[in-house]
């Protein structure tokens, strides 16, 4: 892959992040619901991970 083809995609994924970003916040999501789900994730992803040995 070519650098110009690389940074096209790198900014059209950073476009696509700042909206989904300014999607969310726009909206009102309570930063407990935020953070359990960032919990339950990383929570699972450790179990995932002890699971594997």
């Amino acid at each position: 892959m070519n650098t110009a083809t690389h940074r096209m995609l790198n900014e059209k994924q950073l476009l696509y992040l700042k909206c989904w970003y300014h999607e969310c916040t726009s909206r009102v999501i309570s930063t407990d619901f935020a953070f359990t789900l960032w919990n339950t994730s990383t929570q699972f992803s450790s179990e995932n991970y002890q699971s594997s040995f």
